[in-house]
């Protein structure tokens, strides 16, 4: 149980990275 908990934790973390970057970079080409 506590390895899918970690699974799903870091895909989260990804995920918010990814938005993230994805703002930054949107600001940047504006």
């Amino acid at each position: 149980m506590t390895i899918i908990i970690r699974i799903t934790s870091s895909i989260v973390k990804l995920e918010i990275l990814i938005k993230i970057f994805w703002t930054k970079l949107m600001q940047n080409l504006r």
